[in-house]
């Protein structure tokens, strides 16, 4: 009879030989001390054995190794308590085993706290693990230096939000969709993939116009909870694993940086986004026009167009071209080189300007015109009216020039002045005399708007 459990016991075969003896064997797969007893004859003898059985050698694929916790924070101070039980082949734990723990460490920011003796008599060496670096880590140990074949995989989450990292390529057109990446890291450089909270995106542009809108960008798992101006408010989803791609509009051609914030956390992007003006759309008068000169010369200002997109955009080296519609006369956008130029492109202010109007011989209100236009666009073509006066007298024809008239008649005498180009000369003063024997008069014309006053009877003035 043996105590305890595990055992298997031979009984004797036979009777007690000559020298009294008869033998048995136990063995058992339970390590423990047990007390063996013998029957004689049915009855029990007083005598008994005391046997301690010991566990057999530690068996690498039966011992143990576990975790307290299979989820830990990656901040260098939160730590699993990791557990190796040294087992023989049928369970029996084995002390006085050196155990060496070890793990994953992708990122390099692992502190292992090895056991700090070997295991005890339950079988049991403990030791601990913390990190910096946020990833499933596979720990496993060695027993006596070899391998042991159980491991266990915990986690190591990111911490708390510390940090945004904005990205974009750095170019945008007016009224056109660009993508702004926003990621979010913990202090130790972790993406915090759990995240799932609120946060507000916006820019440090200085229009007080609301002229962006934000949308979602590709594969965005949450959702746009709130826009007000240039601010968007996004609601993370685990699903993107602490990195969205949100779409960006602007209309408003400039440069800007984008900030990310989430309670005391903010931070802007490191590199602007230059936003360029759209195609040209329109083009506008800005100075030069209702302007009036004499015949053959030139208008006293230039004349001055912009050029902008359908946002309101100045634009930038774009094509002009300026052209005489009515009046004849020439027009020069550079007078500073030889020939006459017609074609001209904006400067940096998106404007346009002709250095040289100069106008037709034939005066008249608004009789000359000059337009501009740009290629293509809602408005391609603006035009600049000018009125144009006559030039100085140059001739005065009478008609007649001379006349036999017959006594007790009336002769009508219309004098004409003119300037060089032989438009009508208006303003001048004008005196018109008999040259012959002071045997006549001269009287007002009834019908003649212009009106002549006497000076004598043969001589008038008006």
């Amino acid at each position: 009879d043996v105590t305890g459990t595990g055992n298997s016991v031979n009984d004797p075969v036979g009777l007690t030989g000559a020298d009294g003896i008869a033998i048995g064997t136990v063995s058992s797969i339970v390590a423990e001390t047990k007390t063996v007893r013998a029957l004689v004859g049915g009855t029990q003898i007083v005598d008994t054995l005391v046997v301690d059985w010991v566990p057999g050698p530690v068996d690498l694929a039966n011992s143990l190794i576990v975790s307290d916790r299979d989820t830990v924070t990656a901040d260098g101070s939160d730590v699993c308590r990791i557990t190796v039980t040294a087992l023989d082949a049928f369970d029996n734990p084995v002390s006085g085993a050196s155990v060496a723990l070890q793990a994953t460490d992708t990122g390099g920011g692992n502190t292992i706290f090895q056991p700090a003796s070997e295991t005890d008599e339950s079988g049991i060496a403990i030791g601990w693990i913390n990190s910096t670096y946020a990833e499933v880590k596979t720990v496993s140990a060695t027993i006596n230096s070899i391998s042991m074949l159980a491991v266990y995989d915990v986690a190591f989450i990111a911490g708390q939000p510390d940090r945004f990292v904005i990205t974009h390529d750095g170019a945008g057109v007016a009224g056109g969709a660009e993508d702004v990446t926003v990621e979010i890291y913990d202090a130790n450089d972790n993406i915090v993939d759990w995240f799932d909270d609120v946060i507000r995106v916006h820019t440090d542009s200085p229009e007080t116009e609301d002229l962006i809108d934000w949308a979602l960008g590709g594969g965005a798992a949450g959702s746009i909870v709130g826009e007000s101006a240039d601010t968007v408010s996004y609601d993370f989803s685990p699903g993107d694993g602490g990195s969205v791609t949100l779409r960006f509009r602007d209309e408003r051609a400039e440069t800007i940086r984008f900030i990310a914030r989430y309670g005391s956390v903010s931070d802007q992007s490191a590199m602007s986004m230059v936003i360029d003006h759209a195609s040209a759309d329109a083009i506008a008068v800005l100075a030069g026009d209702g302007q009036r000169a004499v015949v053959g010369r030139a208008v006293p200002q230039m004349l001055t167009v912009s050029v902008e997109d359908a946002y309101g955009n100045r634009v930038d080296l774009e094509p002009v071209q300026f052209q005489v519609l009515a009046g004849g006369g020439t027009v020069d956008t550079d007078l500073s080189t030889g020939g006459v130029q017609t074609l001209t492109t904006t400067d940096a202010s998106g404007v346009a300007v002709c250095e040289s109007w100069v106008l037709g011989t034939v005066s008249g209100l608004d009789s000359d015109e000059v337009s501009a236009t740009i290629a293509f666009g809602s408005t391609t073509e603006v035009v600049f009216t000018a009125t144009t006066d006559h030039d100085i007298l140059d001739s005065v024809v009478l008609d007649p020039p001379s006349a036999d008239v017959t006594v007790n008649s009336q002769t009508i005498v219309t004098a004409t002045m003119t300037d060089q180009y032989g438009n009508l000369v208006v303003g001048e003063l004008l005196t018109i005399y008999i040259k012959d024997a002071d045997d006549g008069t001269l009287e007002a014309d009834p019908g003649n708007p212009n009106p002549t006053n006497p000076l004598g009877s043969h001589i008038r003035s008006g």
